[in-house]
């Protein structure tokens, strides 16, 4: 019994610790995409889809568009309109923020071309970009996620001041401590809930387990001039302290079981990869090319290229 109650002191220990060894993440603002040739109304649903992506890739602190509205405001400073280096670095020191994206909604025909680029506020440089085009303004919203997934995905594995990349063998490894795997993917009002939940369940379950081996202790102690009346009493304190020691226990096991209830439903964050790139249906690649020879026309001879990739 001892053995068990100091595990679980340990493991309070331990659970209470985890945010101090939290991974770093990058703090990161969206400004609202620069609209051309289209309603602002459509930059601003597009800027609203690429931080929401942002988030769910979970590896970015990402600034809300009402907190750079005040703080912008307070320095007389619109959050459109920003598309160059320079202004995006003098923003994101105004932000707090060490990464920003800026860019572009332009209305080319009856194509909608969205443009981002991903600025290192400290030095100034463009670190990626991504483009992605929609047909209509029906597809906008399609095309605006895609674009906001595959520069975020490429953030993650070629900046190298992202700390940990999400992988689901990270998010899962985490979440066997309840709690953990939500702050992993920036889920954090749920990641403290769970972990707060299952520390005072825990600490409830080892105060039971302590005050039942007491009582028992107790009972087991009585000598054998004891009366009946002490022998009852003595057992119906150990009783019920089992009981609730029983029942402290399955309350832990309840939050452990919800937490993974959560894990695996509500808060799993998309590890999907982009098909166009790691999928293993498209590592390897066909090319077939006829073509007519210009220099024996009456021959009827054509060429034919054939080329083949792999991409590992």
């Amino acid at each position: 019994m001892k053995k068990i109650i100091f595990a679980l002191l340990m493991m309070i220990s331990f659970i209470i610790s985890l945010p101090l060894y939290s991974a770093e993440k990058l703090t990161v603002a969206v400004l609202d995409l620069t609209a051309k040739g289209v309603d602002n109304r459509i930059s601003f649903a597009v800027s609203n889809i690429i931080r929401s992506e942002f988030v769910n890739i979970g590896n970015f602190t990402v600034v809300e568009r009402s907190q750079m509205k005040a703080i912008l405001d307070e320095q007389a400073l619109q959050m459109t309109g920003c598309t160059d280096a320079d202004c995006a670095v003098e923003f994101g020191k105004i932000l707090s923020a060490r990464r920003i994206v800026v860019g572009e909604v332009n209305s080319i025909g009856k194509s909608i071309i969205i443009t981002a680029r991903y600025i290192n506020v400290e030095s100034g440089a463009s670190l990626f970009s991504a483009k992605q085009e929609s047909g209509s303004l029906d597809d906008v919203a399609d095309a605006a996620s895609v674009l906001a997934k595959d520069l975020a995905r490429r953030i993650v594995s070629g900046d190298k001041e992202i700390i940990t990349p999400i992988t689901p063998l990270g998010y899962y490894a985490r979440s066997s401590v309840p709690g953990w795997g939500q702050l992993f993917v920036g889920q954090d009002t749920k990641g403290y809930a769970f972990m707060g939940g299952f520390v005072a369940t825990v600490g409830f379950a080892v105060y039971g387990l302590m005050n039942y081996s007491s009582k028992q202790s107790d009972y087991d102690d009585l000598s054998r001039g004891a009366s009946k009346d002490t022998f009852d009493k003595k057992y119906d304190d150990a009783e019920k302290a089992g009981y609730l020691a029983a029942g402290a226990v399955s309350l832990a096991a309840l939050v452990y079981i919800a937490n993974w209830v959560d894990v695996l439903f509500f808060s799993k964050p998309d590890f999907e990869t982009d098909k166009s790139v790691d999928s293993a249906e498209n590592r390897i690649k066909l090319d077939i090319a006829f073509t007519n020879s210009e220099n024996i026309p009456a021959s009827g001879n054509h060429s034919v290229n054939l080329g083949v990739s792999l991409r590992y």
